[in-house]
């Protein structure tokens, strides 16, 4: 029975070094940029500009777009991820802020409307705005976890996210860029766990089955 209980022991301590062996990993944005449509932006590259979704002058239609490189993430590794956009201007309450996964390739230099890159037919990730909340300077998140992991484990390709207001009408919430001159630019937070803590609770385990293994003495 002594040799089940350090099993047992073993095993809820393994759990715990798991729980606390995870670390956080912040990534920039490598390229971000709005399309519009109506008021003459149709052709226009906005990718220089220190907003995303922005209220272009008399536009019907904004689609910001925004992407991360996650290729030094190592597969299976992704437990959870976070996009933190800070929300400069414009109150949006009552509306869903929804990310969609991009499904081709573009360039912040050269996207404009009619060369949008396609989307999901689906959001991966909505963020719905409080009809009480009229807050501006603030960070705005979403839970991009399943997205993320389809990157890094090779199940999707990485063209980056869209923001779509929903409705997709003015106002539009101004989220800071990455050619933003101040700070507080577009983020990626994903937690992985740490090496070294892996390890060591890859030896736990090992030792645990160890244990299991051996023949029970009375």
């Amino acid at each position: 029975m002594n040799r089940i209980h350090n099993s047992l022991g073993r095993g809820a301590a393994l759990v715990l070094l798991l729980a606390a062996s995870a670390s956080a990993v912040t990534l920039s944005a490598v390229q971000d940029a709005d399309v519009a449509t109506g008021g003459g932006w149709d052709n226009s590259t906005l990718g220089g500009s220190d907003h995303i979704s922005t209220n272009w002058a008399e536009a019907t239609s904004v689609i910001g777009h925004i992407q991360f490189d996650v290729s030094g993430l190592a597969p299976g590794s992704v437990q959870q991820a976070t996009l933190r956009l800070f929300h400069d201007f414009n109150t949006v309450p009552g509306v869903d802020l929804d990310i969609y996964r991009v499904t081709s390739s573009w360039d912040e230099a050269t996207v404009t409307w009619p060369t949008r890159p396609s989307l999901a037919a689906s959001p991966s990730s909505t963020l719905s705005i409080d009809g009480s909340d009229t807050s501006t300077e603030v960070w705005r998140e979403w839970d991009v976890t399943s997205l993320v992991q389809s990157w890094v484990n090779g199940a999707e390709t990485n063209y980056g996210m869209a923001l779509v207001r929903d409705p997709d009408a003015e106002p539009w919430p101004y989220l800071r860029s990455k050619d933003y001159s101040g700070d507080n630019h577009p983020e990626l937070v994903v937690t992985v766990p740490e090496p070294a803590s892996m390890a060591l609770a890859v030896a736990c385990l090992l030792t645990g089955l160890l244990v299991r293994s051996r023949p029970l003495v009375a």
